[in-house]
């Protein structure tokens, strides 16, 4: 998704890796993505997939919750350069096969708004980071 004005809401979840490795979604210069809750790396053999939220006004806004490694490891969400991601909780690394999975927030303005609930990070994972 790229460019101001550009839209892609799904009404359901938003997998990137459900069960592949190396995926990746870019949200860029001012495109926004919306999504009922988003997943990076779902089931155990998912890994190394990437969503990067990049530029102000690029934005991942979520109703649920967002996890990066849910079942998955080595996955990476990087908000930079006054990107914006927006979910109810946050988790990196969920099960316990979740592991060396980030998130990276990076540069002036680059916001991740956990808005009413918990972030957690390795709740069952280990090797897991955020890096503000």
């Amino acid at each position: 998704m790229t460019g101001a004005g550009s839209l892609w809401s799904n009404s359901g979840n938003l997998y990137a890796g459900y069960s592949g490795a190396s995926n990746t979604l870019l949200i860029n210069n001012g495109g926004t993505v919306a999504s009922a809750s988003g997943y990076l790396g779902y089931t155990s053999v998912a890994s190394s997939n990437v969503v990067r939220v990049i530029g102000a006004g690029s934005v991942w806004t979520n109703d649920g919750f967002l996890y990066v490694g849910y079942g998955g490891s080595s996955s990476t969400l990087v908000i930079s350069n006054g990107g914006t991601v927006v979910n109810s909780a946050g988790y990196i690394g969920y099960l316990t096969n979740a592991i060396n999975n980030s998130v990276i927030v990076t540069g002036t303005g680059s916001l991740w708004n956990n808005r009413s609930n918990d972030l957690t990070i390795g709740l069952g994972g280990s090797g897991n980071a955020l890096l503000i």
